[in-house]
């Protein structure tokens, strides 16, 4: 990993940087880990998603972004778009830390479309002299389809009635007024969400107060990320706790990312549980996600995220390179659950079918990308191995198993050679009645596994050596196997 200096991480990214940042992307591009579906940095440290929309006929999205290695430091927004949710175009540096606002970094925020044009709504992470903390919400409008222009003064200043931690907005337009859910620790060290109303983005925004949600009054140091979606006649609170317990078999992550289901009242600024917090995601590389502000996909919702956690470290650090992003997803609402889908455009992805047949045991050397589904599984025992070494294929790599004795869904990454953040555990297990489907992306360094057309998802990042490349299937009776290969659609060009 590169050394960076603490001086250093504050720096503004200046035009002189540039041929340093192209050298850093050449030899990053080398790298046998890059991914070829998913999001990833050019350079640097990628973290959470920001901005997410649909305007102008495109989709657009941003990502935190530390351009100089695989640390965090000073962020940036980087800006990529698409036509389908799958094919990503490099657009380049969106907002950088320039101004007596965001002297410390832009950090997350999200998008809304306004008088015809593209606003960032983000928090500006300022410092003062001695070091300390003043966040400010901040808005940026794309002028002439060409270049992010920052207003001159904050939409929001730093309420003393909480602490430094005040960050990502979430803005939502609800019966013609704007809110604003803004996640912020209390004087008592508890997080909470803010709620923030105007009828103009650029002025009048008033504190209504802070959300209420009984029953978890004290749930975590911190909520960051927070959002609020509405899918049919159900609003879901999503948003990311830090400081929760681990409990059995939840919460095994450094930090959570999860959603409640219910009703919102924004004149009593009540948010009426209708489940339990239930994270989105039961693997082990999922956080700060957000869905996007959009009105083309109706009654459902677009969500994605890091594909990777704060405080730890990947093995592509190295490689002065860090993070990518989820594949989107889309979002409904089953038997008071919510249920996550690959966005419907995926298909685009597919392209030879590698194999397709039905039997109980199955070995085969693998090239990523490729896609595995499994179907008629009817809840028997399974184990595969993804990336499992060639000379070992049944006791290593990537295993997934079932046990319908247990009703026990469990991934280990604890075999694959390439071990990273071992201190949070190498194994994590959900409890599951029935297992039918299995709908399973493999990237080159990534696996995210759809469980029963998305009644639950597992994602992790992984790292596999050369020797580390063949797939080994277990199945207690027949079971119908196929896969495809993927379509290498990340586009690597040079942008800022």
């Amino acid at each position: 990993m590169k050394t960076i200096m603490n001086k250093e991480k504050y720096r503004v990214l200046e035009k002189s940087d540039l041929q340093n940042l192209k050298d850093m992307n050449e030899e990053i591009k080398k790298s046998k880990f890059r991914q070829k579906f998913h999001i990833q940095p050019i350079t640097g440290l990628l973290n959470d998603p920001n901005g997410f929309c649909f305007f102008d006929d495109e989709w657009h999205i941003f990502y935190q972004w530390f351009p100089f290695g695989a640390m965090h430091g000073a962020k940036n927004w980087y800006h990529m778009t698409s036509d389908d949710l799958v094919s990503w175009k490099n657009k380049g540096l969106a907002l950088k830390p320039d101004t007596v606002f965001d002297n410390r970094g832009v950090y997350s925020g999200s998008a809304i479309i306004y008088d015809n044009k593209l606003n960032l709504i983000y928090t500006g992470n300022h410092k003062d002299e001695r070091d300390i903390r003043h966040p400010y919400q901040c808005v940026a409008v794309l002028e002439d389809n060409e270049k992010f222009v920052k207003k001159d003064e904050p939409i929001i200043n730093m309420s003393d009635d909480y602490t430094e931690h005040q960050r990502d907005p979430k803005i939502m337009y609800v019966d013609n007024k704007y809110y604003i859910i803004l996640g912020v620790q209390d004087k008592n060290l508890k997080g909470r969400a803010l709620i923030y109303v105007s009828d103009d983005i650029y002025n009048n925004w008033k504190l209504l107060g802070e959300l209420k949600v009984k029953g978890y009054e004290d749930f975590g140091y911190m909520w960051e990320c927070p959002d609020l979606i509405k899918i049919e006649d159900k609003y879901v609170l999503i948003f990311s706790p830090q400081g929760l317990q681990a409990n059995g078999y939840k919460y095994n992550n450094i930090y959570q990312n999860g959603y409640i289901i219910g009703k919102m009242d924004f004149e009593t600024l009540e948010f009426i549980p209708e489940s339990e917090f239930e994270e989105l995601d039961g693997g082990f590389d999922f956080y700060a996600s957000q869905s996007a502000n959009q009105n083309i996909y109706e009654n459902t919702a677009v969500l994605i995220a890091w594909m990777g956690l704060p405080d730890s470290s990947y093995t592509t650090d190295d490689e002065n390179w860090s993070g990518c992003l989820t594949l989107p997803r889309e979002l409904s609402i089953k038997n008071g659950k919510l249920v996550q889908k690959p966005a419907r455009n995926l298909k685009i992805l597919k392209d030879d079918v590698i194999t397709s047949h039905i039997s109980k045991n199955y070995l085969q050397k693998i090239e990523t990308p490729l896609e595995i589904k499994l179907d008629n599984i009817n809840s028997k025992n399974l184990e595969i191995n993804i990336f499992s070494d060639k000379n070992n294929s049944s006791n290593s790599g990537f295993k997934i198993s079932f046990d319908n004795k247990k009703c026990e869904f469990t991934i280990d990454r604890g075999s694959l050679s390439n071990k990273i953040n071992t201190n949070q555990g190498s194994t994590r297990t959900i409890k599951l009645n029935v297992l039918d489907k299995l709908d399973i992306f493999i990237d080159n360094s990534s696996i995210e596994i759809f469980i029963n057309d998305g009644e639950y998802t597992m994602t992790s990042r992984v790292f596999p050596t050369d020797e580390e490349c063949m797939l080994y299937i277990k199945a207690e009776d027949n079971i119908k196997l196929e896969m495809c290969r993927l379509k290498e659609l990340m586009n690597e060009e040079f942008i800022i």
